[in-house]
């Protein structure tokens, strides 16, 4: 890059600053992953041995925007997981692999360059299975047995643990009952 002044008094800097830009880092290639947490989607891929010194971060793209960046920090592998999506929407995410801008000599610059986008997934995230509404089948002096009926399963989503929330309003109107009423 070279100066040209506006005024016949200025100076041309000397000496010039070059600017070289890298050749086009490969995009990665991504797979979906598994995730455990409801309304999620996980993806991963792997660095080529030949660009992993070059590549300095991945941008993550989910419906053609940004949602993150990755530093690669040395790593091979990477994941990236979204969270908090919309049940029943497909959703369209890639990634492009990063060079950064570097001093490469003292006048001598190296500009940042990114990737074509990788393979585009089109993906849903899990949603849990509907289940139906707990019921009290039987209140003794030791608690409270409650019982649902499970809900179906299918290939993409396995259940693998139950939660039950009460609120302190729902533990005051059973704890009435389960009390010893005198007269």
């Amino acid at each position: 890059m070279t100066c040209h002044p506006d005024f016949a008094d200025e100076k041309i800097s000397e000496p010039p600053v070059r600017i070289i830009c890298p050749p086009r880092p490969q995009p990665p290639i991504i797979q979906s992953i598994q995730t455990e947490k409801p309304f999620s989607i996980g993806i991963k891929w792997k660095i080529d041995n030949n660009d992993q010194d070059e590549i300095t971060a991945f941008k993550i793209f989910l419906d053609g925007k940004l949602h993150g960046e990755i530093d690669t920090n040395g790593c091979h592998s990477f994941s990236y997981e979204f969270i908090k999506l919309q049940a029943d929407q497909t959703y369209s995410i890639n990634v492009k692999a990063c060079i950064g801008q570097k001093k490469l000599d003292e006048y001598v610059y190296q500009c940042d360059i990114e990737s074509k986008a990788s393979n585009e997934l089109l993906l849903k995230c899990i949603v849990p299975p509907r289940g139906t509404l707990p019921r009290i089948e039987r209140m003794h002096p030791n608690g409270i047995d409650i019982v649902w009926d499970a809900p179906v399963e299918d290939e993409d989503v396995k259940v693998i643990v139950y939660y039950l929330h009460f609120s302190f309003e729902d533990f005051l109107r059973y704890s009435i009952f389960t009390r010893d009423i005198k007269y």
